[in-house]
């Protein structure tokens, strides 16, 4: 009777064993590591220049000093998740802009993003989240080298095109460029609650020495149309450069240029009055260095787990049931 040898027995389990390993691995585990984490919590930071509304100075009739103009900012983005479910996560999006004088302006969004592709997905019960639609934080892993996809723009609550703008390497990473613009009326709630709907036409007139000439000039013809307090229209425009991650999409550097101008409307036709916010940040170098390294940890890890260890299970699987099915018969008795 043909007998195999117990230990070839227990090789061949065991060899098995880790084929199953390798797949397991590859195909289960490796999937549920590159969705966002639960615990994703980070901070970028960012520098450059503002133009900003003094709304003391506005409101008391003083136009000379009613916007701080080209002064030296900070902002600190926070991203992180508050709460997961399923493939939803809750994503928080919350800016702070540092000026001068101690002068902080913030910026809050929450929405519901699905945890691969990072894009919309319903909100789960009982989360306020903001509808939207197009990337907003980050890109998926291995984003694409096209035109595809769509960015949210808050301010004018749209989704515009991202285009692409080829490969590069930063901060000692590979990175996909991409770049979006969007303008139109302003339409950010929490913007909108920190500006005045509305000047005393006196206020206006004050203005107008501080307006380009067509402005100057369209304004003073209209004038005598507009009510004792005018309402204003404010408008909206955002140009983004970004340089992601190319295996992982995760911003590496970002430069940006916001701007959002108050008008009025007389006749069917916007005149504009004075920019009450422009930025025109970039990432810092720090930042950036924090956010590639960040980044090649999480590449190193994943390509372990998704790689290195499931060959070398795979490989040693097969070799230990070679070695099984060679000695799978016992040494003939002499």
């Amino acid at each position: 009777m043909f007998k195999i040898r117990r230990s070839s027995l227990a090789l061949l389990a065991a060899g098995v064993l880790m084929i199953a390993l390798a797949g397991v691995l590859r195909f289960v585990a490796v999937p549920v590591l590159t969705k966002l984490p639960g615990d994703t919590d980070t901070v970028a930071h960012y520098e450059g220049t503002a133009t900003l509304l003094n709304s003391a100075a506005l409101k008391s009739g003083d136009t000379a000093h009613a916007l701080m103009s080209n002064v030296p900012i900070t902002v600190d983005r926070h991203i992180y998740v508050s709460s997961t479910s399923g493939d939803t996560a809750v994503v928080h999006d919350e800016a702070v802009i540092n000026g001068p004088n101690g002068l902080t302006i913030n910026q809050k969004h929450v929405y519901a993003l699905d945890r691969v592709t990072l894009l919309e997905a319903p909100a789960p019960d009982g989360a306020e989240v903001e509808s939207h639609t197009g990337v907003t934080v980050a890109l998926a892993m291995d984003p694409p080298a096209d035109d595809s996809q769509s960015y949210w723009d808050s301010g004018t609550q749209a989704a515009v095109p991202l285009r692409y703008k080829g490969s590069d390497s930063v901060h000692g990473r590979d990175v996909q460029r991409y770049e979006a613009s969007a303008q139109g009326a302003l339409k950010n709630s929490m913007t909108l609650s920190t500006l005045p709907a509305q000047l005393p036409k006196a206020l206006v007139e004050q203005l107008l020495p501080s307006l380009p000439a067509g402005s100057q000039d369209a304004l003073r013809t209209a004038l005598p149309t507009l009510p004792d307090l005018v309402p204003l229209a404010y408008s909206a425009s955002n140009a983004l450069n970004v340089a992601v991650d190319s295996a992982l999409g995760l911003p590496i550097t970002a430069a940006q240029q916001q701007k959002v101008v108050a008008g009025v409307e007389a006749d069917g036709k916007r005149i504009d009055l004075l920019p009450v916010m422009a930025l025109d940040i970039k990432t810092t170098d720090a930042s950036a260095d924090t956010s590639a390294d960040k980044a090649r940890s999480a590449g190193e890890k994943l390509n372990l787990l998704a790689d290195y260890i499931p060959l070398a299970a795979l490989i040693l699987g097969v070799v230990v049931i070679v070695i099984g099915i060679v000695r799978r018969r016992p040494a003939s008795a002499a």
